[in-house]
């Protein structure tokens, strides 16, 4: 089931939404995205249920705002699914895909329109900040990618956030059944897309940051994770299995030593992410052991992250603190006390 506005209107960018049940979300968006849309801009949206509560506060803002919008509903089919959905019924020359949970930061469509009037990039990738201080993901200056490879072990997993892709539209249909390969429900077919896409000509980095990114709290990781004491959001299967199965599943001219290299860059994130969530007893790595061990045989990284996940608890939570206290902010208090005192 579809709405529109001026359904035949040619625009020269076509921002795609999936959404899902996230009304007041959705509403904060949009009313962020609405005053930076220009002429040329239209905004696709594919709402993953037939409720009428998302579809009422959307239009209310689309219509007042004057926007070219298209707005589709019906039966849920997941983000992926979605993706793929938007991408086919795009109109745009680009289309963006953006999260119904993230904000678009005055000014960032207006960059995009000025980066393509440059050259007819394959891709641009849309650098987002991830804090309250606005700490970029990725800190480079803006710029082409020098290679495929460089953007992939560039831009790692911070790639996957579905509001940092911007892909051409004939180049993005293309890679479809390579999409299709990796539906999971964590947008990893909008991912496939892009990295799909990127290899197919010059991308560039957009420094930004063009997007806030929604902030997962750790209380609300705690929460999302664990249901009735059962693991039901498994990071080492999104990251661990889906994200390197991607990656590994790349065709040329990505190579085989950056496609490595970007992997390997990921798992020693990850374990060390799996380790904290043992600690902290809401993320246990039961289960994972040997399937890390099954894809990460060949990886240094996989060895002490298996002694330590196979070591008692109170021990891994002691070689942490230890840990913290040489290698993260703490770092710095510890050194200038320790200059403070020699300084004596």
């Amino acid at each position: 089931m579809s709405d529109s506005k001026n359904a035949t209107y040619e625009p020269w960018l076509s921002i795609c939404i999936p959404t899902y049940n996230r009304p007041l979300q959705l509403e904060r968006m949009l009313s962020k995205l609405i005053p930076e849309i220009n002429n040329g801009v239209e905004i696709i949206i594919r709402d993953d249920s037939e409720r009428q509560e998302t579809r009422i506060i959307a239009e209310r803002i689309l219509t007042n705002g004057n926007v070219n919008y298209k707005y589709f509903s019906g039966p849920r089919i997941g983000v992926d699914s979605a993706s793929i959905f938007l991408l086919q019924k795009a109109s745009g020359k680009y289309i963006w895909w953006f999260s119904d949970d993230d904000v678009i930061i005055s000014g960032a469509i207006k960059k995009v329109k000025e980066i393509i009037s440059t050259s007819e990039y394959a891709t641009i990738w849309a650098n987002f900040s991830y804090d309250k201080k606005g700490t970029l993901a990725v800190d480079r200056v803006s710029g082409q990618f020098e290679s495929p490879d460089e953007a992939l072990i560039t831009l790692g997993t911070n790639v996957g956030l579905i509001s940092t892709q911007i892909v051409r539209r004939e180049i993005g249909l293309k890679a479809i059944d390579f999409a299709k390969k990796h539906i999971h429900g964590f947008s990893f077919a909008s991912t496939a897309i892009f990295l799909r896409s990127l290899a197919e000509g010059p991308s560039y980095f957009f420094r930004g940051p063009a997007i806030e990114c929604n902030l997962t709290e750790i209380d609300e990781i705690k929460k999302i994770t664990t249901k009735n004491g059962e693991i039901v959001n498994d990071g080492f299967k999104v990251y661990g299995e889906y994200f390197r199965n991607l990656i590994v599943d790349l065709p040329a001219p990505y190579s085989c030593m950056a496609k490595r290299r970007s992997i390997s860059i990921n798992f020693a994130s990850l374990w060390r992410g799996m380790i904290v969530g043992s600690i902290g007893g809401w993320d246990t790595p039961k289960g994972k052991r040997l399937k890390m061990l099954q894809l990460y045989w060949s990886y240094a990284e996989c060895y002490p992250a298996l002694l330590l996940l196979c070591l008692p608890r109170s021990i891994v939570t002691s070689f942490f603190a230890i840990y913290k206290i040489f290698y993260s902010h703490r770092k710095f208090i510890f050194v200038n006390k320790m200059r403070t005192l020699w300084s004596r």
